[in-house]
């Protein structure tokens, strides 16, 4: 997949988290308003108090593209697999099997598992991943941080003072 194009002044992060989020977490993904608009209408925030919209800038050079996992969540072992069962062929066997240690006993540390996954692909030169989505602002594109410091807070609203239900409505069908 090539990619070629800028990366967006503004990124876009819709959450749920109950209070601000100081620090996005590795893997976190950012997008176009759109496609986190999308997200909350998705249900995905079903029994939050409520959603927040953070407006980002993200200090990334050399993202590392793929597909998009047609999946709304991308785990730290979806996230393995592809790249490592995947075309081109990122992770090798030995990278997944560490990753997967790392996540030991039984896949119950994802933290530790994410900080590998993140560690191997920062020493195979990427800074973050990037993929044109498939399901919020289908064809837009979308990145995932590998560290924290990546991601500058804009501003940060409410989802329901930035759009009613009508604005809601035109962004398309639910997931």
């Amino acid at each position: 997949m090539s990619l070629r194009t800028t990366i967006p002044d503004r990124l876009f992060h819709a959450s749920r988290f109950d209070g601000r989020i100081a620090v996005f977490a590795p893997l976190s993904h950012f997008g176009t308003k759109e496609a986190a608009l999308h997200r909350a209408r998705a249900g995905v925030f079903e029994g939050a108090d409520r959603a927040l919209l953070y407006e980002v800038s993200l200090a990334i050079r050399r993202p590392l593209p793929m597909l998009d996992l047609r999946q709304t969540v991308h785990s730290w072992l979806k996230l393995a697999d592809a790249l490592h069962y995947g075309r081109p062929k990122i992770l090798s066997a030995e990278d997944r099997i560490a990753i997967l240690d790392a996540s030991a006993p039984a896949g119950s540390n994802g933290e530790a598992a994410t900080a590998t996954l993140c560690r191997l692909l920062m020493e195979k030169g990427y800074d973050s991943i990037a993929y044109r989505n498939v399901h919020e602002d289908p064809g837009s594109l979308s990145f995932i941080i590998l560290d924290p410091a990546q991601a500058t807070v804009l501003s940060v609203r409410e989802v329901a003072d930035v759009l009613d239900d009508k604005d809601l409505d035109s962004l398309g069908p639910a997931l």
